[in-house]
């Protein structure tokens, strides 16, 4: 998929989800009522309103190189003639970037040139501040201007070394950094991948981004 159909895509995607999640809060729908798992309803009403896509939620194709099912279940695959589009999403109520990291590594798996990773993002009302996310990535990302590489380095089985743009280094611990040590261990040229902020929708306040994640 081209760079400005990525936009475009990513976009619509923001859109989508910053105003259900507007209707949402005004219909009275509070911050501990809403789950991640939600997100995966603005975001099919999307793809069903740009016809021709088929969907799959949970989609665990790439766990045919031997890896658990729950290591690498992608959110929501979108498919459109030759068009295929892996989505992971999260609704951050913390601050928190371990988890973030970890599932563009889970894109990054794929190693297939043609498959579009997208990673969504929205902020519950208190992970944001005047309309700033309160995550570090997120704000680097959005500020950067162009892909951010990350180069990853697995240190010991549930510690794995992030380092950003040869700067900012990470370590990725606990759950977090084991679910990361085992997708990196099915397949070993996994030792880098670029993210690129392609859009972002604020409505009324919410916050709502949209990063591409690519293999280098």
């Amino acid at each position: 998929m081209e760079h400005s159909a990525i936009v475009n895509l990513a976009k619509g995607m923001a859109t989508a989800t910053a105003a259900w999640l507007t209707e949402k809060y005004q219909s009275g729908f509070e911050q501990r009522l809403l789950s991640e798992a939600l997100l995966i309803i603005p975001l099919v009403d999307y793809f069903n309103s740009q016809k021709g896509w088929n969907l799959f939620g949970e989609w665990h194709e790439l766990s045919s190189r031997g890896a658990k099912p729950g290591d690498v279940n992608i959110d929501l695959v979108a498919e459109r003639d030759e068009e295929k589009v892996l989505i992971e999403f999260k609704y951050l109520k913390k601050a928190t970037d371990q988890r973030l990291i970890k599932d563009m590594i889970k894109l990054a798996l794929s190693s297939n040139p043609s498959h579009t990773r997208l990673l969504l993002v929205a902020h519950s009302p208190v992970c944001q501040n005047r309309g700033q996310s309160r995550s570090t990535l997120v704000r680097a990302l959005a500020s950067a201007g162009q892909p951010t590489n990350f180069r990853l380095t697995q240190c010991a089985s549930q510690v794995v070394e992030v380092v950003r743009d040869q700067r900012i280094k990470l370590f990725l611990t606990s759950e977090e950094g084991k679910h990361a040590s085992r997708i990196m261990t099915y397949d070993p040229l996994l030792t880098s991948f670029a993210a690129e902020h392609v859009a972002s929708c604020q409505n009324a306040s919410e916050n709502v981004s949209v990063f591409s994640v690519s293999r280098i």
